[in-house]
């Protein structure tokens, strides 16, 4: 299941890792950058989000329509997308196809024309974007408790901007972070699927050889407090809430068990909060729990949605299965059930090149080794229930537990 990875040092520093998969008919490549909400000023805060949107109002060869067609035309995907700490532009095609679809990215990345009438245009689709934010409550309370958890830290900058940042961007700012961010330092190339590593490295001279040097941005470390709890009215039928507890960074082993903690907690219908809160108790629609692991820092977060009036008692029921992990050992069973579990949603993930390529980048990005999928299951497989109760009280009783709730406004 789990075939060699290559990796390539391009002279001016780009990072190349690659990942041949015999059998497979299409291949995954991506281009991403060293940046994101994180890297960005407070009073430019979506530069990140706007400048990913705006390499594909045109480049110096190609105007939107000639991108939309690029890969379409070919039976291609390609798409983008910013994160707090990366940007990627990403291509799903078959095999025949990988040196137009590194082609066009490398276009993307390198030759945008931002021009003055693609900019007032493209705000007004960011900043509908930015408004369809509040008619989803799901994502905005997530994206609130962020905010929660971080205070005025560069990771509790939402990933869009705001209304007022995005309206005060101009052509020299986007001109200035590019310049400062998309460079050799910066960039890493992954690829997965039916290819060459030598193939995708001419690809990779030809297209990205001319990219200046540059240098990794640095970022402040993060700042935990901010708020313990916020409320927020809005005009929804249910109350949202979202609790968050600061977790591991990417880099730290304790991140594995993290996973499993993550999954026993609220991943699945078979998770202990689901099964508690809405199969026994029914006090809830949707409930679960999500994992974000950055540079030195991470997230464990839980979301639900529920009736104004059972709210509370939803609040004290997620923190009941929280303390219980504390106190009381996960029995051997049901930490076995979780790691088949993860082990199953692993070997099915490596069927998709998608996965692969992305898996690669984000090793990667954190100067981590890429582990062999075997050895990541084996590591899984060593962590004992001791090993999870210790975690789970160094997460729960040594952090500050942070919730963010938006209330329905028609409560009576």
């Amino acid at each position: 299941m789990f075939f060699r990875v290559d990796e390539t040092l391009l002279n001016n520093g780009i990072r190349v890792l690659s990942q041949c998969v015999p059998g497979s008919n299409s291949v995954a490549l991506g281009i991403w950058i060293k940046a994101g909400s994180r890297y960005e000023l407070d009073t430019q805060n979506g530069i990140s989000h706007f400048l990913e949107h705006m390499v594909f109002t045109g480049t110096q060869t190609r105007d939107a329509r000639d991108i939309a067609i690029s890969l379409e035309s070919l039976g291609g995907h390609l798409n983008a997308f910013t994160e707090k700490e990366t940007i990627a532009f990403h291509s799903w095609t078959m095999p025949d196809h990988m040196h137009e679809a590194f082609e066009v990215l490398s276009d993307l990345v390198l030759n945008a024309t931002l021009k003055p009438s693609a900019i007032r245009k493209e705000k007004t689709v960011v900043l509908e974007e930015i408004h369809s934010l509040y008619d989803s409550p799901e994502d905005l309370v997530q994206d609130i408790l962020i905010r929660t958890v971080f205070g005025k830290h560069s990771l509790g900058r939402p990933i869009l901007g705001t209304a007022d940042s995005i309206s005060r961007l101009l052509r020299s700012d986007l001109d200035r972070y590019r310049a400062e961010h998309y460079t050799a330092e910066n960039i890493l190339v992954t690829a997965a699927g039916k290819l060459h590593h030598e193939s995708l490295i001419q690809l990779a001279k030809k297209y990205l050889s001319d990219v200046p040097a540059g240098s990794e941005k640095k970022v402040e470390p993060p700042v935990f407090g901010g708020t313990i709890r916020r409320e927020d009215k809005m005009p929804f039928q249910q109350n949202h809430l979202c609790i968050g507890i600061p977790g591991f960074a990417m880099a730290d082993e304790r991140r594995y068990v993290l996973v499993l903690i993550n999954q026993i907690l609220g991943v699945g219908m078979s998770s202990r909060l689901f099964q508690e809160l809405r199969e026994n108790r029914g006090w809830v629609y949707s409930i679960y729990t999500f994992l974000e692991c950055w540079k030195d820092s991470g997230l464990l977060g839980i979301y639900a949605g529920t009736a104004p009036v059972h709210t509370e008692k939803v609040i004290r029921g997620i923190r009941a299965e929280i303390d219980k992990l504390t106190r009381k050992s996960i029995t051997v069973d049901e930490l076995n059930r979780v790691k088949r579990r993860i082990e199953g949603h692993l070997i099915l993930a490596h069927e998709d090149v998608n996965y692969r390529m992305d898996r690669l980048a984000r090793f990667a990005l954190y100067d981590q080794p890429v582990p062999m999928m075997e050895e990541t299951i084996a590591r899984f497989n060593s962590i004992t229930p001791v090993i999870i109760q210790k975690t789970a009280r160094e997460l729960f009783e040594e952090q500050s537990i942070h919730e963010s709730l938006l209330i329905s406004e028609t409560a009576a």
